[in-house]
């Protein structure tokens, strides 16, 4: 076929309307398949040290530049019954056997500027916690500003938690890392992983 039917063939097979597809780096697993990342289900499967594509995790959008370099700790929550008996041994323990993994995250310039915002909104809420801690403490005031305290600081874990974080682990196993909360738009840009992990 002469290169100006190629042509004509792309440009027909070209949709305008079609969601821009994540470009991905086709090195080879040891199944054969591309090196990923994928989708299963509602996660985000990837290796323990890898880079996403150049799309925000939250929308499809462009990614900003640069990509932020994320890394994640993960460990059985079974290990969590340790904090009823000592929360020293619990420390010491999670430090010893935790699994780590590195992601490179693209955000779009919106939900750049939401975390962002979140990530301020912890920081004044906690610094909140405190100062009303120290005043309860130095005037001798009633429950009702301890209280007040303990308010603002799980207001402050909470918009930390889910405002300000991108991605959190749901499992990191010797190869792979199972993430959660990446957009519809995003994950459906990327193959299936199968039954490799599971």
């Amino acid at each position: 076929m002469s290169r100006e039917g190629d042509a004509e063939d792309a440009m027909s097979s070209f949709n305008p309307y079609e969601a821009p597809k994540s470009a991905l780096v086709h090195s080879p697993r040891d199944t054969g398949e591309q090196a990923g990342p994928w989708r299963d289900g509602k996660d985000l499967v990837a290796q323990r040290s890898s880079e996403l594509p150049a799309r925000c995790v939250k929308c499809n959008a462009e990614a900003t530049a640069p990509k932020l370099l994320q890394r994640y700790y993960w460990h059985h929550r079974g290990w969590h019954l340790l904090i009823l008996f000592n929360l020293v041994i619990y420390v010491i323990v999670r430090v010893a056997i935790r699994k780590s993994a590195r992601l490179n995250v693209g955000v779009c310039a919106v939900h750049a500027r939401q975390r962002l915002v979140a990530m301020w909104a912890a920081v004044l809420l906690l610094s909140a916690s405190v100062a009303t801690l120290l005043v309860a403490m130095n005037r001798q005031l009633g429950g009702e500003m301890y209280l007040l305290s303990l308010v603002l600081l799980i207001a402050a874990i909470a918009v930390g938690l889910v405002k300000a974080r991108l991605l959190y682990p749901k499992r990191i196993s010797e190869r792979y890392a199972r993430y959660a909360g990446c957009g519809d738009e995003f994950l459906a840009t990327l193959p299936s992983f199968g039954d490799s992990d599971r």
